[in-house]
């Protein structure tokens, strides 16, 4: 391996935001800084086949949202834009003259959430198969992606002291997933505060247009969308939709992945990141 080739390492870190704290994780780099928001359920390390080609470019910096991995827990009465804010926070405190955002699912509706909460902040956003509201097709993701991360229960997160049934519960249902994969999903899992999946703010607030929030987006924006067939949550109606309330916006499209295309094509996610946020 050419030494050019060592993947950069990261440092990992707690930052308070308020009454909390997030563990951020950054990929030190001369480049302009870059959030990157994981989506529900998951934590930073989702992003481990991707922030370190980024970071090539960019200075990466990715965190636990509230209630995921290592950050700080949350209340089971939150609403949505408690991790909006969270974010906000975040990214004034390491990129104060604003950064390029990334985020994935819920990550990426956060990420189209920020201009409303803190205008300035984002520079571009690239936001992938993300919940958009009503429109969303959350409930209605199919099996058939291989990449989708299967969602855990409380009670039973709640239960268990080890990964170890975790890992078997995930193999029952997506017995293709590697020994890897598996302990990665399954630790990630096991860090989550159960009240993120009660929270009962947010399941009251699914049904909730987000429109006026899109109209608010002051900076060009990449609406990234897979196959709904394969479990994407963004069809591409909705992505035309979305993108009409935004003043600069433009689709991608990729129909032959899901819900997780930096997962699934790591490459040429990060390829098309690095085309859009660094064109003049």
């Amino acid at each position: 391996m050419k030494s050019s080739e060592v993947p950069i390492q990261p440092t990992e870190r707690f930052l308070h935001v308020g009454d909390t704290a997030l563990n951020v994780v950054e990929w030190p780099g001369d480049g302009p800084p870059l959030v990157m928001i994981h989506g529900w359920g998951v934590a930073w390390q989702v992003w481990l086949s991707t922030a370190p080609r980024l970071a090539r470019d960019f200075r990466v910096i990715a965190c636990d949202l509230r209630g995921h991995g290592r950050s700080g827990r949350i209340a089971p009465d939150h609403e949505r834009l408690t991790w909006v804010r969270d974010t906000a926070k975040l990214i004034e405190t390491v990129a104060p003259s604003g950064a390029y955002v990334v985020g994935h699912s819920h990550g990426g509706w956060i990420s189209l959430m920020l201009p409303s909460i803190a205008p300035g902040l984002a520079k571009k956003i690239v936001a992938e198969d993300p919940f958009t509201g009503p429109n969303s097709l959350v409930g209605e993701r199919t099996k058939g992606d291989p990449n989708r991360t299967p969602r855990p229960d409380a009670d039973f997160l709640e239960s268990v002291t080890s990964i170890d049934p975790i890992i078997e519960h995930i193999r029952q249902n997506y017995s293709d997933y590697g020994d890897e994969v598996l302990e990665r999903l399954a630790t990630m899992q096991f860090r989550m505060d159960p009240d993120v999946i009660r929270g009962r703010g947010t399941r009251n607030e699914r049904d909730r247009s987000w429109d006026d929030e899109f109209s608010k987006i002051n900076c060009p924006v990449l609406l990234m969308h897979g196959n709904p067939e394969k479990g994407a949550i963004m069809d591409a109606d909705e992505a035309a939709r979305v993108a009409a309330l935004i003043p600069d916006a433009r689709i991608s499209a990729w129909p032959r992945i899901g819900h997780n295309i930096h997962i699934a094509r790591n490459f040429d996610f990060v390829k098309a990141v690095k085309r859009f946020l660094l064109e003049d």
